[in-house]
């Protein structure tokens, strides 16, 4: 397979990761409510949307670079 395949997949792997670990977090009231308010705050938010939008756009140029 292609080096940028894999990475890619590998990518996608890890987004479906967060948001399987956001889905399970569902059922647990207290505790979600916890890490809502955690990702609601500063800090917080822009690791969030880090992981979602930022990385998934930054690695690939960065690995394309270094080739």
């Amino acid at each position: 397979m292609n080096q940028f395949m894999l990475f890619y997949l590998g990518l996608f792997a890890s987004l479906i990761i967060g948001i399987r670990f956001l889905l399970f977090l569902s059922p647990l009231d207290a505790i979600v409510l916890k890490i809502s308010d955690w990702f609601c705050s500063d800090p917080s938010i822009d690791v969030a949307l880090a992981y979602f939008m930022l990385i998934p756009l930054t690695i690939p140029l960065l690995v394309s670079e270094s080739q």
